[in-house]
């Protein structure tokens, strides 16, 4: 079964819990009805070790860094069906999304882009949630995106597990300092108005 993985580079993060309610009313037409698992990888700045968030859920964003805290955010994964049920089954996901700070809290103030960020649905899944380009391009918006594509591509393709499949889909090849447009030209990323519908 194919996937369609979208991927969006963007400056300004959108981790940011002023900056995420946009973004979560687009997720939620593929995350919003299923069963899901969210989990958030964050560390206190004072060396005070990891964030303990506790259980997340969607709709529930309290993974959303504030923007005064001494927080350093890495990343966010949702899947559905939830990992367990994955683990279980043995089966591929529905959907995956994963948001990261590539410089992972460092200051690169010369970096052309920070944010990247993942969207992996299964063919039929992306049809059964009647999504278009018109949804990619809002999803590219809310995120600030700057440079942004999709392709079409097997969820398993250069892996032999979950993590590493996950990878397929939003391993990129970018310098801080180049600009993000690069990869989309280099790494044969199509627009994402002819994203399917």
């Amino acid at each position: 079964m194919n996937y369609l993985s979208l991927i969006f580079i963007s400056v300004e993060p959108t981790w940011w819990a002023d900056a995420w309610p946009p973004v979560e009313p687009l997720l939620s037409r593929v995350f919003g009805t299923k069963s899901v698992s969210v989990r958030s990888q964050q560390v206190h700045r004072n060396g005070g070790g990891s964030v303990r968030l506790g259980r997340l859920q969607w709709g529930n964003p309290k993974w959303a860094v504030p923007r005064d805290a001494e927080i350093d955010f890495y990343d966010l994964d949702v899947w559905t069906p939830s990992l367990a049920e994955l683990k279980r089954s043995g089966e591929e996901p529905l959907a995956y999304f994963q948001l990261v700070d590539s410089f992972c809290g460092l200051d690169l103030p010369d970096a052309a882009w920070r944010q990247v960020a993942t969207l992996a649905l299964r063919e039929d899944y992306w049809e059964e949630c009647g999504l278009n380009s018109e949804f990619a391009e809002a999803l590219a918006s809310s995120l600030g995106a700057v440079a942004s594509g999709w392709k079409r591509r097997p969820w398993n393709e250069g892996g032999d597990s979950l993590q590493s499949t996950i990878q397929n889909h939003v391993v990129i090849e970018l310098e801080q300092e180049e600009q993000p447009t690069a990869l989309m030209s280099r790494g044969g990323w199509t627009e994402l108005a002819r994203v399917p519908s």
